[in-house]
C-alpha cells in the first residue's frame, strides 16, 4: 500500500526486503546497517517494515566517546511499544524514541529465523542509477586499480591487505550529496598539493547529485566522489569516478548533512 502511495506521487524510492534466511542466504546486519547509515548521513529518512508495520528513521545520536550508536525513530501508531526487544521505556518527545544499534540487530536476527517481517524503504533522488551497493563495488574496484599504479606505501595502497581486499581497518562514510553542497566543501581542501586538482574539478559540469564517499585509514581521511546517473552495468570506472584521485581532507574535515541537536527537548 505504501509502494502503491509513492508511485502515484511520483515518488522515487528503493526497497530493500531482508527475509528468512533460508531464502537470502547472503543477508547479515553488517550489510543491513550500512543501508541505514548511508541514507540517514544522506539526510534522507529510512521507512523500516516492522511486522506489517512502518516507522521512521530520521537521525542518530551516540557516535562519539564510544557511546553506542542509536537511532532516533519516529512512530505515532505505537506498535513499537508492542515488540519485546525494543526498551522505548523514554521517549525523546512525543511520537519520537530511540532505538539501539544493538536492539535492531536482534530484531533482525528474530526475522532471519523465521519471521518474514523486515524491510526499509528509502525515497531516491531522480537519476541516480547506480545504488549503494553497486556503488560499493565500484569505489572497490575503482581504488584498487589506483592503488596498483600508486606509489608503494601511499594512502591507497594501505586501504588493501595481502589478499587485495579492502582492509578491515579501513572506515567508510557514504553520502549522496547535492553538488552544490559538494564544491562548497571541496574548495575548502585546497592547498599547495591538491589545488590544480581541485579547480578542474569545480569546473566540470557535475551531476544534481553524487556519490561522495570518505575513507580513514589511520590518522589521514581522503574522500571520492562518484557519478550515480551513469548505466550501472558501465565498464569505464574512470569515467565514473572523473579520473579523479582520492582528495585528502585538511584538518580530518568531514563534510556533514545532518544538523547536530543540542540534547534540549
Amino acid at each position: 500500500m505504501l509502494e502503491n502511495m509513492l508511485e502515484e506521487l511520483n515518488i522515487p524510492y528503493r526497497v530493500q526486503r531482508f527475509k528468512n534466511v533460508k531464502c537470502y542466504k547472503d543477508e547479515s546486519w553488517d550489510r543491513v546497517q550500512k543501508n541505514i547509515d548511508t541514507y540517514i548521513e544522506s539526510g534522507l529518512p529510512v521507512i523500516l517494515g516492522l511486522e506489517g508495520h512502518v516507522v521512521q528513521l530520521i537521525g542518530h545520536l551516540g557516535m562519539e566517546n564510544g557511546e553506542q550508536k542509536k537511532y532516533i525513530v519516529y512512530d505515532d501508531s505505537g506498535h513499537l511499544e508492542k515488540i519485546s526487544v525494543f526498551d522505548i521505556s523514554e521517549s525523546c518527545n512525543r511520537f519520537l524514541y530511540t532505538l539501539s544499534v544493538k536492539e535492531l540487530r536482534d530484531y533482525f536476527a528474530g526475522c532471519q529465523n523465521g519471521r518474514d517481517s523486515f524491510f526499509i524503504l528509502t525515497p531516491e533522488h531522480e537519476r541516480v542509477y547506480i545504488d549503494f551497493e553497486r556503488y560499493q563495488l565500484f569505489l572497490a574496484e575503482y581504488l584498487y586499480q589506483y592503488a596498483v599504479l600508486d606509489k608503494k606505501g601511499s594512502i591507497v595502497c594501505q586501504m588493501f591487505d595481502e589478499e587485495s581486499n579492502l582492509s578491515q581497518e579501513v572506515a567508510l562514510r557514504n553520502i549522496l550529496v547535492d553538488n552544490s553542497i559538494l564544491k562548497s566543501f571541496l574548495k575548502e581542501q585546497k592547498n599547495d598539493i591538491q589545488r590544480d586538482c581541485i579547480e578542474e574539478l569545480l569546473k566540470k559540469d557535475l551531476p544534481h547529485f553524487l556519490w561522495y564517499t570518505e575513507i580513514e585509514v589511520g590518522d589521514d581521511i581522503v574522500c571520492i566522489f562518484a557519478d550515480p546517473t551513469m548505466y550501472y552495468k558501465t565498464g569505464d570506472l574512470e569515467k565514473v569516478f572523473f579520473k579523479c584521485p582520492p582528495i585528502a581532507l585538511i584538518d580530518s574535515c568531514r563534510l556533514s548533512l545532518l544538523t547536530k541537536g543540542t540534547g534540549s527537548s
